[in-house]
């Protein structure tokens, strides 16, 4: 919804000339990154159990905040 929803936006703000293809860059590398882990996780909750699926996110979690989120 977001990703649709900054298509308008940042065509209009090239437009009229207020943004440019260097603002619109992180966005859509943000975005795209964003996508492919959604498409990633379908992929791989479809061929494991809910449970391990479950344990190995809180993994993943926990990691992030203890080493990045310092």
């Amino acid at each position: 919804m977001y990703f649709l929803a900054s298509i308008p936006l940042y065509s209009s703000l090239s437009y009229h000339d207020l943004g440019t293809y260097f603002d619109l860059l992180p966005s859509l590398l943000i975005n795209g990154s964003a996508l492919l882990g959604q498409y990633l996780g379908i992929k791989i909750r479809n061929k494991i159990t809910n449970a391990i699926f479950r344990k190995t996110i809180l993994i993943i979690f926990n990691y992030y905040w203890f080493f990045i989120a310092d």
